[in-house]
């Protein structure tokens, strides 16, 4: 295998493991929309009908959302190439510039 061939199997490799965790996070964000959407219908049918177990829904309701909220950005922060910031692609520049200064 030639040095090129071994960098487009690299490349394609990088590639799909980048889609495997977008497809992961869209995932993540489709069960949080979903569960969401049907816990909060489910206390505004509970508000609307006069429960009295409104409250402790609510509550729940809201620190789930928010919990799950915070770990849904905290996934898309790792993933979203808008927050990639200091991500895979970075390091492997970080590490090229240090090998070719330490070669200096």
């Amino acid at each position: 295998m030639t040095q090129d061939n071994q960098d487009a199997a690299l490349r394609e490799s990088r590639i799909r493991q980048r889609v495997h965790r977008l497809a992961e996070f869209y995932q993540h964000l489709m069960a949080y929309v979903i569960f969401n959407t049907l816990l909060w219908s489910m206390a505004s049918v509970m508000y609307l009908n006069d429960v009295s177990s409104f409250k402790f829904v609510f509550v729940v309701g809201l620190f789930s959302t928010m919990g799950w909220g915070i770990g849904l950005l905290s996934h898309a922060i790792t993933v979203l190439p808008v927050w990639r910031i200091f991500g895979k692609e970075w390091e492997d520049e970080k590490v090229k510039a240090l090998m070719s200064r330490e070669r200096n």
